[in-house]
């Protein structure tokens, strides 16, 4: 890695050097976009230090910084979406960069528009982009604290609401603008509309990839949207009341007020309506443009979503089947499907020889912990090992709640897959997936499950449909002989969650996603049944996991119950 500390003596000047003096952005180390970016970070804090009056040669100075920084701030945004899973000081230290740059360039640029409302003769020409750039600046930066499942801070509505008020004012609020010279017109409306519309979905539905891609449509899709301060009920689903420090809102049994603005999504929703019938039909929507990294098979839900979210007839408050019941119980969770099996896999060993409590009343807190985490040892006794714990505040049939500390759990992520011991029956393992994520003061965060199952079977599947293994063991090696298979693929772990008829959920499998095949055909082995089985209807995708549908092809006896493990 570049030695970039020792660089910014040379490449960073000095507060006093000429804002106009941009030599150094030549010298940043081209082959780590990290260190080059502290460096411009350390140039920006500089412009905030120096006590110079904002002039034309600085603003241009500033301007032409942001436009040298766009590719490699899109450069770096494409690494956080995509990466599958990066180390938690890289996560870290990538985020912190990019929300840091963002936030000094909306401070900078707030220091220009400053001082224009103290001399409104001043850089006349340039108000309605400092706007513009103001106004991109933040809507990054909800874009990174959405990455986070954050959402905006105390205040930031009303400052953004200003700067719109500031642009209608002076007439500018529709003008074309051009943020960066590579992209196409925008206006200081349509990029504050991006706001808006993203206001109104949670952070927490979505995941990183999602919502980069939520953005992007917006950014084409609000173009054509304009702000209203009349109110017309048969045309506008939103509005935004700009004294108050909150976002959009649908326009239900309101009284309207001279603060208010409207808006209509029939633009968006019919655009939306169309790429989803596309893609039903087998399609690649040409108005999503999409990119390379994005998957169709992540697009249809989030069509969906987007459709419930921002239609007239679509929409409906969500509201739990199942009551909640307060709680303050203490339970070791188990995360990632890798480990989920494992544990399953050990605590139906454990089941079978007995170790395990029969009673509802055992405390899980002492009996279960985290990763592999529940073993037999030489004795037949359980070798328990320490971990992580949650503190669950609610629960229900079907869902539960917890507060945990963030610092501990960096892996949180939506669709994460969990397993820990609810208060029902001690002796099997809950398997719940992160739903919802809300982060809380003093670094803890609110984490929502959604409960899969309370019956898992630990499986092992094996591609019928891959050749011979080539692999031939010693003669000598008889346990190797005797248990490798002569056909197929190399057999890996899954899990089986039974048919729930009260929620109408068939019988499924939790595959690897990198071992899933559309239509495969796999043997499937339980502790008692081995099946011919081929892999049906995608019931939800996630990073490391799939549920699908398992269509038995040979049925040998009946389909493993959730005791039968």
């Amino acid at each position: 890695m570049v030695d970039y500390l020792r660089a910014l003596k040379t490449m960073v000047q000095s507060p006093k050097a000429k804002a106009s003096d941009l030599r150094w952005l030549e010298t940043l180390p081209a082959g780590d976009y990290l260190a080059a970016q502290d460096i411009v970070l350390e140039r920006l804090g500089d412009f905030l230090a120096e006590d110079l009056i904002p002039s034309q040669s600085a603003l241009d100075a500033l301007l032409t910084i942001d436009e040298h920084r766009q590719p490699t701030l899109a450069a770096l945004t494409h690494q956080y979406v995509h990466a599958t899973s990066l180390a938690f000081e890289i996560d870290e230290r990538l985020w912190q960069s990019v929300v840091n740059y963002y936030d000094a360039l909306k401070k900078i640029y707030q220091r220009f528009l400053d001082h224009y409302k103290q001399d409104p003769s001043s850089l006349p020409h340039d108000l309605p982009q400092i706007i513009l750039n103001i106004l991109d600046s933040e809507r990054c930066l909800l874009k990174w604290h959405y990455f986070r499942h954050q959402g905006v801070g105390i205040g930031a509505w009303l400052q953004l609401h200003e700067l719109y008020r500031l642009a209608e004012k002076e007439g500018c609020d529709a003008a074309p603008l051009w943020r960066y010279r590579n992209q196409g017109e925008t206006s200081v409306t349509s990029v504050y509309l991006q706001i808006l519309m993203l206001g109104t979905l949670s952070p927490s539905d979505m995941l990183k990839h999602e919502i980069e891609m939520v953005c992007a449509w917006l950014s084409e899709w609000c173009l054509g949207l304009s702000l209203s301060q009349d109110l017309d009920p048969a045309r506008h689903l939103f509005y935004v009341d700009l004294n108050e420090d909150k976002g959009g809102r649908r326009t239900r049994r309101i009284h309207p007020a001279s603060s208010y603005r409207y808006w209509d999504t029939d633009p968006i929703e019919s655009r939306i309506a169309k790429a989803h019938v596309e893609m039903q039909h087998g399609k690649v929507p040409a108005d999503l443009k999409l990119t390379s990294g994005f998957r169709l098979t992540d697009c249809q839900p989030l069509l969906e979503y987007l459709l419930t979210e921002w239609s007239r007839t679509g929409y409906q408050r969500q509201r739990r089947a199942n009551a909640r019941n307060q709680t303050n119980r203490v339970a070791h969770i188990v995360d990632g499907l890798d480990n989920v099996c494992q544990h399953i896999k050990s605590v139906a060993n454990a089941r079978r020889k007995g170790k395990l409590p029969s009673d509802a009343s055992a405390d899980p807190g002492k009996s279960f912990s985290n990763s592999s985490l529940l073993q037999l040892d030489g004795g037949g006794g359980v070798t328990m090992m320490t971990g992580e714990k949650w503190t669950f505040t609610n629960e229900s049939k079907y869902g539960y709640g917890a507060v945990v500390p963030t610092a501990h759990n960096p892996w949180l992520r939506l669709g994460r897959l969990l397993a820990f011991h609810g208060d029902q029956d001690q002796r099997f393992a809950v398997v719940g997936v992160i739903r919802n994520i809300k982060h809380l003061p003093d670094d803890k965060c609110y984490v929502g499950i959604e409960v899969l199952s309370r019956r898992p079977v630990h499986v092992t599947l094996r591609n019928l449909d891959q050749k011979v293994h080539a692999y031939s063991p010693a003669d000598t090696d008889i346990f190797l002989a005797a248990t490798l298979t002569h056909e197929g693929g190399f057999p890996f772990a899954s899990l089986y969650l039974p048919r729930d008829e009260e929620r109408n959920m068939p019988p499924v499998l939790l595959v690897p996603t990198m071992e899933y095949i559309a239509k495969g055909n796999f043997e499937l082995r339980s502790d008692t049944y081995v099946y011919k089985i081929r892999l049906g209807r995608i019931i939800e995708q996630k990073d490391d996991w799939v549920c699908v549908e398992a269509c038995v092809v040979e049925n040998p006896a009946t389909p493993p119950a959730g005791n039968a493990a």
